[in-house]
């Protein structure tokens, strides 16, 4: 068992603090006892009525958030012991960021926050001990986790005895998971109700009422997130994507305008490019792809612009409306030899012009079925040999990525591609609506009956892959939020935008993900998210949601 003092000064009179050694597996059996004083008075600072959390940030970018560790031992004497989670000492390396946090509600419900200086955290490497892995740790999080499977035992156990008790414990559990699911989604941990900080221990003397000041940290529109207080965006970081994309398709009769290119520069995306290859029908083996100046001429007319290219993305089909999902042609052989030599002509582009990601294929239910793999890992071995700098993926339907046969190709890939067009609620959207109620769809979705987020996170944790989001969007109408694509709806760009703040604060929790492409970036058309006789509120939380992701 190991102990280490420190003391922190509320007044930011620093006083230099001990280094704290750990090793990988360390845990409780490691502990620090604190002392909290108010230098202005010269007494203890008193810890009455306030709550005391450690936070960090690891070598490793994932994060504890710890109040289960604190053991306030004396709240008028100002002390206080913390034991370290396992997780604290689970990856080698120097903390890049820890301290203490102190909060408290004060008599108009505002919550009051203070930090102490930063700690110094060294992990020593562990190189005997072996399944040392590193996570994020949310103490709040993993108790209700804990809650939650307690009440499945009880309810178990109750069933045998009486139903209405048994009611009684369905109604806790879906409670229970309610705040859960809440949690999840408020992963940006914004402060709840009016929020004032207090002089902060950590020497930043600033007092901000949330309600006033446009740089505080503003809430969701609910006083609590599932009954329980959520804090500051600090550390609880999302996700960056790295690539945010918007796809416009080209083909000898597609008039790309510079309006479509000019407001994918305006938003600040980058730009996933489609390229149409015909095929004549359903089993026509031979495609033919259009003659290659038209995407080289395309390409440099897309770099005068400076606007960044980050993937080129070959459709099968005379037109988009054609059914990748049904082609099957009659000779493999034949496909695949043409599919592969055109492939080595758009990596040879995309390493020429700097474009990061090749897409092999999108859609194509019936040709990645496991008896067809050999091909594709032929191709893919190829393009990895001769162009070394360029990604690969490939879009994998919703047909396919719930299908584990049509999966095993995305072993052969760099990044897992993936097309998600979720239903995120089953009502009509209306302006009372906020992110909270239709990301749950994402987690649960009420109309597709399954979790998109479980689902992707089986498949990145499968193949150990990166994700790419290939394609996502939605219609611009008021039923925008669960993909009814008719027409026959009021045009409705705000619950576009919904839809697109939704999408993106999402996949941003996504771990390894690597980049987003939104369906799609031309005027006019059925999955539009502006237009040319206005800035539609949708254009503008386009724009909001690059920057901020």
């Amino acid at each position: 068992m190991s102990n280490q003092y420190l003391s922190f000064d509320v007044t930011k009179q620093a006083v230099p603090q001990e280094l704290i050694i750990g090793r990988q597996g360390d845990s409780q059996l490691k502990f620090v006892t604190m002392l909290f004083w108010d230098g202005d008075k010269n007494v203890p600072y008193d810890l009455t009525g306030k709550q005391v959390a450690f936070e960090a940030l690891k070598p490793d970018n994932t994060h504890i958030v710890d109040y289960e560790g604190i053991t306030i031992l004396d709240a008028p004497a100002g002390l206080v012991r913390y034991s370290f989670n396992e997780q604290v000492f689970s990856v080698a390396g120097t903390m890049q960021q820890a301290f203490f946090k102190i909060t408290h509600t004060d008599s108009n419900k505002n919550v009051i926050a203070d930090s102490t200086l930063e700690l110094a955290i060294n992990i020593l490497e562990n190189r005997v001990e072996f399944g040392i892995n590193s996570k994020d740790y949310l103490s709040e999080y993993d108790h209700l986790i804990a809650k939650v499977e307690k009440k499945f035992d009880d309810y178990a156990a109750t069933v045998q005895d009486s139903i209405d008790k048994a009611k009684q414990v369905h109604g806790e559990v879906q409670d229970l998971i309610t705040k859960i699911n809440n949690l999840q989604l408020d992963k940006d941990w914004t402060f709840t109700g009016n929020v004032k900080f207090s002089n902060t221990i950590d020497g930043n003397a600033k007092t901000a009422d949330s309600a006033n000041d446009p740089n505080a940290v503003h809430n969701t529109g609910n006083e609590e997130v599932g009954g329980i207080k959520v804090y500051e965006n600090a550390i609880y970081s999302r996700n960056k994507i790295p690539k945010k994309m918007i796809s416009l398709t080209i083909a000898s009769y597609i008039n790309v305008l510079d309006s479509w290119l000019d407001t994918i520069k305006r938003v600040g995306a980058s730009l996933s490019l489609c390229v149409m290859v015909p095929v004549q029908n359903l089993t026509d083996s031979s495609p033919v792809p259009e003659d290659l100046s038209i995407l080289t001429n395309f390409i440099e007319r897309v770099q005068a612009k400076n606007i960044k290219i980050d993937m080129l993305k070959p459709h099968l089909g005379v037109t988009d409306n054609f059914s990748r999902k049904d082609y099957n042609p009659s000779n493999y052989d034949t496909f695949f030899g043409i599919w592969g030599n055109y492939l080595e002509k758009l990596a040879d582009l995309c390493a020429k012009n700097n474009i990061d990601t090749l897409c092999i294929g999108c859609e194509q239910f019936q040709n990645t079925k496991s008896i067809y793999a050999k091909y594709w890992l032929s191709i893919v071995n190829n393009l990895h040999t001769n162009f070394k700098s360029v990604h690969l993926t490939y879009a994998f339907s919703l047909h396919e990525f719930k299908s584990d046969d049509n999966l095993s190709i995305a072993e052969y890939l760099d990044y897992v591609g993936l097309n998600v067009y979720p239903n995120l609620t089953s009502e009509l959207y209306d302006d009372n609506m906020t992110v909270l109620n239709t990301a749950s769809g994402w987690y649960s979705s009420p109309v597709d009956g399954f979790s998109f987020d479980m689902t992707i996170n089986k498949i990145r944790d499968k193949y150990n892959k990166k994700i790419m989001i290939t394609e996502v969007g939605a219609t611009p109408y008021t039923y925008a939020i669960n993909q009814s694509y008719g027409k026959g709806y009021p045009v409705n760009y705000d619950a576009l935008a919904l839809y697109i703040e939704t999408i993106f604060y999402v996949v941003s929790r996504i771990e390894n993900i690597i980049g987003i492409a939104w369906w799609h970036g031309e005027a006019n058309g059925p999955f539009t998210f502006w237009s040319e006789s206005e800035t539609t509120l949708s254009e503008t939380k386009m724009k909001e949601m690059i920057e901020r992701y």
